[in-house]
Parts: structure tokens; C-alpha cells; sequence
């Protein structure tokens, strides 16, 4: 017998088809409830926000004599005020959110062009088309910004967890094919 068979991957490819297509349909239930999804995200982001500034405050008493101690005390303070901004004013946190988002889009979507332009490389096309896709979608949402912000994060939250979904059953399928066969190097 094959040692392929013996690779404990074998007898799990069913957890990763199962775990794919859990996460396909929660990806569809983010993105059909992209509002939701985008609110339930920056309430938790306030949560962290809130709790993380809280803890340096607190260390920040606790080491009176530490040379940071006002660097620390500022970022807890302005920890705080984001986090509680973010869970009393949602909206306004997707929207800050997502002018981010759009400005992190433009900025790469146009170094990737001019590094497509201007440096010579054999995946130069693919490097073109990528940071065409990329500043299209910076314009996409700044335009329809700050509408966009009430959709936007629930969106690619989603659209990440399909792929990651279908990456998973993708592998789930190679894995059982290449177990079914035999064929060593299963990973």
C-alpha cells in the first residue's frame, strides 16, 4: 500500500469541504447583510478599541516611573475616544473606515501602474492589470462615498470569506482525489 494512504490528510479532506462550505455560505450571509455585517465590524472594532486603550491607561498608572508612561497614558486616552466614537456612532466609523479603504485603493492601485510603467518584469501585464482593478475600485468607493461606508466592509468581509471558502473545498477535492489515487505529497 501507498504511504499516501497512511498521511493523516487523507482522512480529513472532509473537515475542509465541510469548513469551505460553511464559510461560502457565511461569506453569502455577510454580503446579502452587508449593512449588518459592516455595523456588527466597526461596533467590535469600538469594542477592542475601547478595551485595549482602557488596559494602557491602566498600565500607565501602574508604572508611575516609567519613561513612556505619557506616551502610553496618549494612546490609551486616544484609544478610548476612537473605540467609544466607534460604538456610539457606527456609521461615522464605517464612514472614516472606509475614506481609508478608498485612499489606501488609489495610493496602491496607482504605485502599482507606475511600477508596471517603469520597471521592466516579465508579469509587468499582470502588474498593470492588477493596479488597474485596484485604482478602479479606490474611485469606485470614493465616489459613492459616504454611501459606501454603509456596505463597503460588510462586502469584502464576505467576498473574503467566499474565497477563502472555496479555496478550502477546492483543496478538500485535490485532497481526496490525490488520497483516492495514492499519489504521495499530499500537504
Amino acid at each position: 500500500m501507498n504511504s499516501a494512504f497512511n498521511n493523516p490528510l487523507c482522512s480529513l479532506w472532509s473537515s475542509f469541504l465541510t469548513m469551505g462550505i460553511f464559510l461560502v455560505l457565511l461569506g453569502s450571509l455577510a454580503i446579502t447583510g452587508a449593512f449588518i455585517t459592516t455595523l456588527a465590524t466597526v461596533f467590535f472594532l469600538g469594542l477592542i478599541l475601547t478595551a485595549g486603550g482602557l488596559s494602557y491607561i491602566v498600565h500607565a498608572f501602574w508604572t508611575p516611573e516609567w519613561k513612556g508612561l505619557f506616551s502610553q497614558l496618549f494612546v490609551g486616552i486616544l484609544s478610548v475616544i476612537s473605540g467609544w466614537l466607534m460604538l456610539t456612532n457606527p456609521q461615522i466609523g464605517a464612514a472614516s473606515i472606509t475614506f481609508l479603504l478608498a485612499l489606501f485603493f488609489l495610493a496602491s492601485g496607482l504605485f502599482k501602474i507606475t511600477t508596471a510603467l517603469l520597471v521592466e518584469s516579465d508579469h509587468r501585464g499582470w502588474l498593470l492589470f492588477n493596479g488597474l482593478i485596484t485604482l478602479i475600485l479606490g474611485i469606485l468607493i470614493f465616489v459613492q462615498w459616504p454611501a459606501s461606508s454603509l456596505w463597503i466592509i460588510g462586502m469584502f468581509i464576505g467576498i473574503d470569506l467566499i474565497f477563502g471558502g472555496w479555496a478550502n473545498i477546492m483543496y478538500a477535492l485535490s485532497l481526496k482525489k490525490r488520497c483516492s489515487l495514492g499519489v504521495q505529497g499530499v500537504q
